[in-house]
């Protein structure tokens, strides 16, 4: 789990009150993106009697001198305040301090947490006890019960026909999200539970059941239906609003995908020489030489209107002028306004390779990729690296790649590729300075978890 917002108040367990914290002159989420801000994280740990306590942040110093009262003198008080504690370190590369706790007591950090309690999956959980199986229509609506909790969560009421359908939209898995099978009412429907955490999983079957996440899978493995030649387990999905996001916003514009069809494609000369490819079928190009993010922002009107016939969108602009920061982001606002709930891809500008002779430098196309890719994090939009083949992982541009302008390609097909991997298998090669989830460039965690382990020796 990546974020930059780990839970520190002194009870974590008190609610969030957002609407004060986005007010206070003196928090970090006072800004011009405060509504799109990732989620509060919260650290919980498990005892031996399966019980979830959250952790609580304190400082390092406080943390190693409880360490170290329990390791001189066995200080049980002191073990379970280390217990119940977690500290910050800087997210280097290693962020582990091999040899700094002795004695049965060490440090690790959290690279990644199964049971990530957020603000919004905690509502989600709380739903699942709120809804009934009547509430839904009763046996058979397993889709509908899952539709309603979300809504009862606050994450709006987006409806799906059937499991299977809802499933094709995202997949994700964590607290809150949801598990698809491929049912048992030989209907094609397909069936679709909320995990709850703890390895726990509750579904509508005329009644809500809560069973184990294995006991789940094997129900559908032994169910019988059958979807796409699959019988039994499908994968992870949230139908609503975005993990990580604590506002209600119902949308998700980060959704995997598995296809490109129905998609637009918007852009510059770039993507008007993809569109030459003829590697791409099913897809639109919405695309014009010479053109900047300004162009599109002003004849917005030119793309579909019609969101239903629109299941993804594509952006490549911004070489043409770097200095439009503010039309791109505008342009962005506007797409997932227009298009709410579909995924957006916003492609890396390509940097100009050494014959180029005009204005643009390599500098302020950087600059403008930055500071887009900072705005696409923010507003849950995918930023993606496209220039695998063209730029080398150090950064070097390959001239070879480039026509005598030092501007356009020689060859867009490596870039329909590139677009392709990156959108429907989630790889890209090139994201210098960057972490990245699959092809999708997202921002550097500012800090690591460090939590303390604890066996008899």
């Amino acid at each position: 789990t990546v974020t930059q917002y780990l839970d520190t108040r002194s009870n974590p367990d008190d609610p969030i009150n957002w609407e004060e914290m986005f007010k206070d002159p003196n928090s970090e989420f006072n800004d011009a993106n405060s509504t799109k801000v990732q989620g509060i994280i919260k650290l919980k740990r498990q005892d031996e009697n399966g019980n979830l306590k959250t952790l609580s942040y304190v400082d390092t110093a406080t943390f190693y001198s409880w360490v170290e009262a329990y390791n001189q003198n066995g200080d049980e008080v002191a073990k379970n305040n280390v217990l119940s504690h977690f500290i910050l370190a800087p997210n280097t590369t290693s962020v582990s301090e091999s040899g700094s706790s002795v004695s049965g007591i060490t440090d690790m950090p959290i690279t990644s947490i199964t049971d990530v309690s957020t603000d919004i999956s905690e509502a989600i959980v709380n739903a699942t006890t709120q809804v009934s199986s009547q509430d839904a229509g009763g046996a058979g609506k397993c889709q509908a019960w899952v539709r309603l909790v979300y809504a009862k969560a606050g994450l709006g009421n987006i409806y799906y026909n059937s499991a299977v359908e809802a499933y094709e939209h995202c997949k994700v898995s964590e607290v809150g999200a949801t598990v698809y099978g491929t049912g048992s009412a030989n209907n094609h429907y397909g069936h679709v539970g909320l995990y709850i955490g703890n390895g726990m999983v509750r579904d509508n079957v005329g009644s809500i059941k809560t069973q184990t996440l294995d006991e789940w899978i094997a129900w559908q493995e032994s169910a019988g239906d059958v979807y796409n030649g699959k019988t039994g387990w499908l994968g992870w999905g949230w139908q609503a609003g975005t993990p990580t996001n604590s506002t209600t916003n119902a949308s998700s514009n980060t959704s995997q995908v598995s296809s490109l069809d129905g998609f637009i494609f918007i852009g510059d000369s770039y993507t008007v020489g993809l569109s030459s490819t003829n590697k791409f079928t099913g897809v639109d190009f919405y695309a014009e030489v010479g053109k900047t993010p300004k162009y599109w922002l002003d004849n917005f009107s030119k793309l579909p209107n019609n969101s239903d016939n629109v299941k993804g969108i594509c952006v490549l602009l911004g070489v043409n002028d770097p200095s439009q920061t503010t039309q791109m982001k505008n342009l962005i606002d506007k797409l997932v306004e227009q298009y709410s709930g579909k995924p957006i891809y916003i492609q890396k500008v390509f940097p100009v390779s050494t014959k180029y002779t005009g204005s643009v430098t390599n500098a302020a196309i950087s600059a403008f990729n930055s500071e887009i890719q900072s705005y696409c994090s923010s507003k849950n939009v995918n930023f993606i690296d496209t220039t695998s083949g063209y730029v080398e992982s150090n950064g070097q541009v390959n001239d070879d790649k480039y026509a005598g302008d030092g501007l356009h390609l020689v060859d867009y097909s490596q870039l329909a590729t590139n677009i392709q991997n990156a959108i429907l298998n989630g790889t890209t090669t090139n994201s210098t300075n960057n972490t990245t989830t699959g092809g999708v460039v997202g921002s550097q965690s500012k800090y690591c978890a460090q939590v303390a382990t604890w066996q008899e020796i």
